[in-house]
């Protein structure tokens, strides 16, 4: 939601401040660089305003699984590791992008609120491979699969969280190499579409022994899917997370187990009650979390 709080310049594209959650920051003016919630093609840095659910999901599941150091390799304008710090304790953070006025922006507003945080300009591959982390962000456009191991063994034990906003390569040749398949998707089908990603990603994970399981998936239909992994490190754990892989309607190897996990959707409805956002907001989330599938 934008604010009243001016408008600023940098490198001559037009910010605004903006409200999310219990957070602000600045992000490209969402009237003149978004269309239907998502950023037009000449948006200077992409910043989603229909991605606030998902950014409030992430903070509510940091609220009741704390971490101390956090990882945003596709920052952008810095929104999720702002709002861990503001929401849900986060104590350190490193953002990365490779859009060198989406990292001016970014450390802009993780300076405005004193923050421990440091960004760079550095691939997102780069980033992973040089700090350590208890959580990882993958917030790409398009596949994460190509960034998935180095997250994998960046995190170690710890959690990921990825967005595919690709799901129009599923029902195409291309899925058999963004995403292991023996051939395309037929029908719509968003769960399945969910199976296939964390079946992927679950198997990227074994091959660097790490064993990967889903603590929550949120689908949006036709728009992204985004899943929080739980990593375990060793043999025995990725062992276990590929006894959930069945092959499925003729498509390959997709993830049979729980996409979410019932005891951290739980804990993360109650922690709803006592964060301080607008009650329109808290009943678009609610909603969300209101499935074990969990739909935007």
């Amino acid at each position: 939601m934008r604010t009243d709080g001016g408008v600023k310049r940098v490198a001559g594209a037009e910010l605004v401040l903006y409200r999310e959650g219990s957070s602000e920051f600045y992000v490209p003016d969402p009237d003149r660089y978004c269309e239907g919630g998502l950023p037009t093609r000449d948006a200077p840095i992409a910043f989603a305003p229909n991605a606030a659910v998902n950014r409030s999901i992430l903070v509510l599941f940091h609220r009741v699984n704390r971490i101390e150091r956090f990882g945003d390799v596709f920052c952008g304008v810095g929104a999720r590791a702002v709002r861990l710090h503001l929401e849900a304790g986060v104590r350190e953070s490193v953002l990365s992008d490779v859009n060198p006025l989406a990292c001016r922006v970014a450390r802009m507003n993780v300076t405005r609120h004193g923050l421990r945080a440091r960004v760079h300009c550095l691939d997102a591959a780069i980033a992973l491979s040089s700090f350590d982390f208890d959580a990882v962000d993958l917030d790409v456009h398009g596949s994460p699969v190509p960034f998935a191991q180095a997250a994998f063994r960046g995190v170690g034990d710890g959690y990921v969280h990825l967005t595919a906003t690709d799901l129009e390569s599923l029902y195409t040749p291309a899925a058999r190499r963004k995403y292991l398949l023996d051939g395309p998707l037929r029908d719509r089908d968003p769960e399945l579409e969910a199976r296939v990603i964390v079946g992927a990603l679950v198997r990227l994970a074994a091959s660097v022994d790490v064993g990967a399981f889903p603590r929550y998936c949120l689908v949006e239909p036709g728009l992204r899917v985004r899943v929080c992994l739980e990593c375990r490190r060793g043999k025995s754990h990725a062992n276990r997370a590929l006894e959930h892989l069945r092959r499925e309607r003729g498509v390959g190897p997709v993830w049979s187990g729980p996409l979410t996990d019932e005891r951290t959707l739980s804990r993360m409805r109650r922690e709803l009650d006592r964060v301080d956002w607008r009650s329109e907001h808290v009943r678009e989330v609610r909603r969300a979390l209101g499935s074990n599938v969990l739909i935007a």
